[in-house]
């Protein structure tokens, strides 16, 4: 519906030409941010455990809210696993009642406020940095922390050298997703620090 119905240039338009509206979508965005953090928190409480504060923070240079789950990590891997999706579950709920005050008002602001969501949804996914999609990665592969495994993956992968004994403990298939994601994250931050 919001496909045949929307337009987000349009929405853009309507938006932009109100600074008043530009502050409103940063506060909706901002309050699914928080909704997602809450998600994180109600999943781990669910699967068992006991989530930490909720909290804002500086994350490399970007203000970020945060959840302290750690004790996610006694937890069994689904658990760990639900723990990791429940903020984009969140916003998933997010974006449903968004979507729902755009079908009923049509106004531009839900609209983007929806497609950003997305976007923010897209981003946590990407397993690069340790945003939600890396630490999903991390428990379907069984390793707590991957970038302390990226290291001696580097200096295993030249087929002279022997394998470093912190890839060696690893299972075949946690070796193979530990070893591709080296793989591939590896050029990544480094032409992203270029």
């Amino acid at each position: 519906a919001l496909l045949l119905r929307g337009n987000p240039l349009a929405a853009l338009d309507q938006v932009l030409a109100t600074p008043a509206l530009v502050l409103a979508l940063v506060a909706v965005l901002t309050a699914g941010a928080v909704v997602h953090e809450l998600g994180h928190a109600a999943a781990c409480r669910y699967s068992g455990g006991r989530p930490g504060r909720v909290g804002v923070g500086i994350y490399l240079v970007f203000p970020a809210f945060f959840t302290d789950v750690t004790d996610s990590y006694r937890l069994s891997r689904s658990g760990r696993i639900r723990t990791d999706l429940g903020g984009l579950y969140f916003n998933v709920l997010v974006v449903v009642a968004l979507a729902a005050v755009y079908l009923q008002t049509g106004h531009g602001l839900a609209l983007l406020a929806v497609l950003l969501t997305h976007l923010q949804m897209l981003q946590q996914l990407v397993p690069i940095i340790r945003l939600d999609g890396y630490w999903v990665l991390s428990d379907v592969a069984g390793v707590p922390d991957l970038f302390a495994r990226l290291g001696p993956v580097l200096r295993s992968l030249p087929p002279w050298r022997p394998t470093h004994p912190l890839v060696a403990e690893l299972r075949p298939a946690s070796r193979r997703v530990v070893v591709a994601w080296v793989v591939v994250v590896v050029p990544l931050l480094v032409a992203a620090t270029g």
